[in-house]
């Protein structure tokens, strides 16, 4: 669920400078019914503390729940990539190699995320997966910036 004011911020980020390839909202979690529930929107709070520090140089990832591209950048990266199991981590990472930035809106989207373990662990493995294969696919990329 995306609220209208966060288009806004969205769409004023991404053409508040020429750099500015894409920008995502950060996500809040809808359904806060349970502990798994609780501790990903925890997660969540941190994550997008830390991406919202970058947006002065270029956020580190987007958040594919809400994302927006300049139609100049999404050709430049030829969109997003099927084979990558984050592929919006890898599409941040594409635009940076290319001189794009990437920024955080700081309204929010609402997503709904596991309310169990079994559900709560399988995205924690994909998660790690993907962020392993965008670390062995962007190296250079990923030295830069440390």
């Amino acid at each position: 669920m995306v609220y209208d004011y966060s288009i806004e911020d969205i769409l004023a980020r991404l053409y508040s400078n020429e750099k500015i390839g894409a920008v995502s909202c950060r996500c809040k979690v809808l359904n806060l019914k349970g502990f798994w529930a609780r501790m990903q929107d925890v997660e969540y709070a941190i994550i997008a503390f830390i991406q919202g520090s970058y947006n002065w140089s270029s956020a580190v990832s987007l958040w594919g729940s809400c994302m927006a591209f300049k139609k100049e950048a999404w050709v430049d990266i030829k969109g997003l990539r099927e084979n990558f199991i984050i592929e919006d981590m890898n599409a941040a990472c594409e635009l940076q190699e290319h001189g794009w930035k990437v920024e955080q809106s700081s309204s929010p989207c609402y997503t709904i995320v596991p309310n169990n373990f079994k559900e709560w662990k399988k995205q924690k493995l994909r998660w790690g997966s993907g962020l392993i294969q965008c670390i062995l696919s962007h190296m250079k990329f990923i030295l830069k910036i440390l």
